[in-house]
């Protein structure tokens, strides 16, 4: 009996370890095949740590190197509304100096993570933390930082999170901040959560790529502080100008005004980021007769002496059309129609060309965009097709034709170029396009010499610089305001040449609803486009200073 019992006992004990085994084997099995996975990401949690890490934003540089954005780190405060510790006397400060955070704590009040306010001032930052509130909390954020306010419309700015929002920083901004790279840390649960053993790069990333611009940071300050006082001396709503060297088709400076401090967050208008020089199109007025001339002159309808009858008064109706026109003027030469600016006379010479004028006006580069430009406007010209009787009289003298100041700057660049295409260019790295002719060089030697006279004997005397070869054409225009022209509000332009033996430049200015009435655009515009000729001419050692005239 004693045997049988053994036996029994035995055999009860092997079964229940073949089981206990067993069910070992079936729990391994289970653990490292069927649920390895779930596993796997269990201990993944608590061994293993993903970091992003976001490279630096490339910089915005220009043509000599100078940084146009900067980066730079931000103080952000924050509270963790679950880990309240001192919550009654925080809701009290909240509410008095951040009630906009205060309000976001009362619909909150289980957020794992709240800010208080970011990019803070350091008058915040010190006000901050004199409270002595232990559950208000600082972090560093990456942003940017802009050290030239007149650049801000063609820079543009980022978001708070430090994404493009506007201008270069907006249309380059892949470029710019580049690729984060994953980064794998494997910790040691039992020592917290800051002592790591093993770094694994699972996700390369590359750093940004900085832009470079072609404008010329100083000509750009300088260009500004003249345009900032012109508008002021004449209490002008706006300012404009542009300068492009003709051979490459680099634009130097690039300014509208009004603008404001990018770095100034809270205080921005955003209207006064806009590059008007490239989203605003207007009707330029009598500009545009250096395009009419060009017309004629390759048409051949004129020559320079071919004479007109501008009949000695400033108002007539003329083939249907009523002209008026700011002097009277007897019988006047082609050249001095266009040098004193008769809308008599070049009306007339409309009349001759007919159709030939709006693909002529196409030809210089009108109504499409010039270039890669954020918000560009492409502009417009009526088609023959619309014609009233009207039009032609209107295309002759810059109205019925809206223009950036861009493309009056470029068209401009066209006939400094002795009539061959120029690409207006920003970025330094874009590959510049291949030249072609647009006119021939014998009609524009012709254009040149009322270009020289009009500055020389006509309405842009007041362009004249000693030592330089000086050309442009003035132009002045009312503007359009609920369906009618205001003859009260008005935009005075004015585009030149500075030549100096192989040096060339091509500088267009205008200012727009100056508060006085009765002036013209040799007042206006002329002398805005002489002061930043001659710090142009100064700056890049053409004049010395001490030449530099009254």
């Amino acid at each position: 009996m004693k045997q049988i019992a053994l036996k029994y006992r035995l055999s009860i004990l092997f079964l229940a370890l073949t089981l206990l085994y067993g069910g070992i084997i079936i729990r391994l099995y289970l653990i490292q095949i069927t649920y390895s996975s779930f596993f796997q990401s269990l201990g993944d949690q608590q061994y293993l740590m993903n970091v992003i890490k976001t490279p630096h934003r490339a910089l915005i540089y220009d043509r000599h190197c100078i940084p146009l954005a900067r980066n730079k780190f931000f103080t952000s405060a924050f509270i963790i509304p679950l880990r309240l510790r001192q919550k009654d006397a925080l809701i009290s400060f909240l509410t008095t100096h951040f009630p906009e955070a205060a309000q976001r704590l009362k619909e909150h009040p289980k957020a794992p993570f709240l800010y208080i306010r970011r990019r803070i001032s350091e008058q915040e930052e010190r006000m901050l933390r004199s409270s002595e509130l232990v559950d208000i909390l600082f972090l560093e954020e990456p942003g940017r930082w802009y050290p030239q306010e007149s650049a801000a419309p063609l820079v543009g700015l980022t978001t708070i999170d430090n994404e493009g929002s506007a201008g270069i920083e907006l249309l380059y901004n892949e470029q710019l901040r580049g690729v984060a790279s994953l980064v794998t840390l494997k910790r040691d649960a039992r020592q917290g959560h800051h002592f790591y053993f093993e770094r694994h790069l699972t996700k390369a990333g590359q750093e940004g790529t900085p832009v470079t611009l072609t404008i010329d940071s100083t000509l750009q300050f300088l260009t500004h502080e003249a345009v900032k006082s012109s508008v002021e001396t004449w209490n002008a709503t706006e300012g404009m100008a542009i300068t492009i060297d003709p051979a490459t088709g680099d634009i130097l400076a690039m300014v509208s005004y009004p603008c404001c401090d990018p770095n100034d967050t809270r205080h921005l208008i955003l209207e006064h980021l806009n590059n008007r020089v490239v989203t605003e199109t207007y009707e330029f007025g009598s500009v545009m007769k250096v395009f009419l001339a060009l017309a004629a002159l390759a048409e051949e309808v004129v020559t320079l002496d071919t004479p007109f009858n501008c009949y000695n008064t400033k108002h007539i109706v003329l083939g249907g059309m009523k002209l008026s026109t700011w002097h009277e003027h007897g019988i006047l030469p082609f050249t001095e129609v266009i040098a004193k600016s008769n809308n008599i006379g070049t009306a007339q010479v409309a009349l001759l060309l007919q159709e030939n004028l709006y693909h002529h006006y196409k030809r210089c580069g009108f109504g499409e965009k010039r270039g890669n430009f954020m918000g560009e406007q492409a502009g417009h010209i009526t088609a023959p097709k619309t014609w009233s009787s009207q039009s032609l009289a209107s295309l002759s003298y810059g109205y019925e034709i809206r223009a950036t100041l861009l493309q009056l700057a470029c068209a401009l660049c066209m006939i400094a170029r002795k009539g061959i295409h120029v690409t207006p260019r920003l970025i330094m790295t874009d590959t510049p396009q291949p030249d072609h002719h647009v006119y021939s060089p014998d009609v524009i030697e012709k254009l040149e010499k009322i270009l020289t006279h009009t500055v020389e004997e006509g309405t842009a005397f007041r362009a004249r610089i000693p030592g330089c070869h000086i050309m442009g054409k003035t132009g002045s225009a009312n503007l359009l305001v609920d369906g009618s022209y205001d003859p009260h509000k008005s935009i005075f332009t004015f585009a030149g040449i500075i030549t100096h033996n192989t040096y060339q430049r091509v500088i267009v200015v205008c200012i727009k609803e100056p508060q006085q009435h009765g002036i013209f655009s040799s007042q206006v515009a002329v002398p805005l486009f002489k002061k930043i000729a001659e710090a142009t001419l100064i700056h890049e050692g053409i004049i010395p200073s001490f030449e530099r005239t009254a």
